[in-house]
């Protein structure tokens, strides 16, 4: 029994191939790749942002959307809007050797030289955005993947991302940002449950 088991043991313990899992995964429910970042604009204004490409899969139906949330500081608000595709009327496609996420207008990719953009419309609000990884992927949770009560979920994180660009938070004019970001993508076999998640840069780069 031991020497059966030994192979699914080193499989669940060996560390997830980030560079292998950039991409698309076919078989997943649920797969999400977010950007979450704390910025300043030019005129000194602190945003935080939240945008996020999800495919998913429910009984014989598929679907694909894009969520976007501006956080004001100054304000204490926030605002932000969903667009749900159905891939029958919208374009979508996917790529899975490497990261290239066209969800109608909006896109995720990485570049050849290794910094991600994104190009969100979504109602009235726009974002784009450069990022360059100043940190190595960190697989989620040590080894990438998790298991609970029948449910499978693996995933990465970039910790921390330099980020510049624009948005428009609906008013119908561009802001020039410029901050740190944090990416995640993240596949499961299943639908997740709500959950919290809370994103901290410190100064000192972590």
């Amino acid at each position: 029994m031991l020497v059966i088991a030994m192979p699914l043991l080193v499989a669940l313990a060996s560390p997830l191939d980030v560079d292998a899992n950039e991409g698309f995964h076919e078989v997943a429910v649920l797969e999400l790749w977010s950007v979450y970042g704390h910025f300043t604009d030019e005129n000194g204004r602190r945003l935080g942002v939240s945008a996020t490409f999800f495919n998913g899969k429910y009984l014989f139906v598929s679907g694909a959307g894009n969520f976007v949330t501006f956080s004001d500081d100054e304000k204490k608000a926030s605002r932000g809007d969903y667009k749900l595709i159905i891939p029958l009327v919208s374009p979508v496609s996917h790529t899975a050797d490497r990261l290239e996420e066209r969800f109608g207008d909006n896109t995720l990719r990485k570049t050849d030289t290794g910094a991600y953009r994104l190009s969100m419309k979504v109602g009235r609000h726009r974002l784009s955005l450069e990022l360059k990884p100043q940190k190595k992927p960190l697989p989620m949770g040590g080894a990438g993947r998790t298991e609970w009560e029948g449910r499978r979920s693996e995933g990465f994180t970039v910790p921390r991302l330099e980020a510049v660009g624009t948005a428009d938070l609906g008013e119908g004019k561009a802001r020039r940002l410029k901050g740190t970001a944090n990416l995640m993508h993240s596949w499961a076999n299943a639908m997740e449950e709500d959950h919290d998640l809370f994103i901290i840069n410190l100064d000192d780069g972590t």
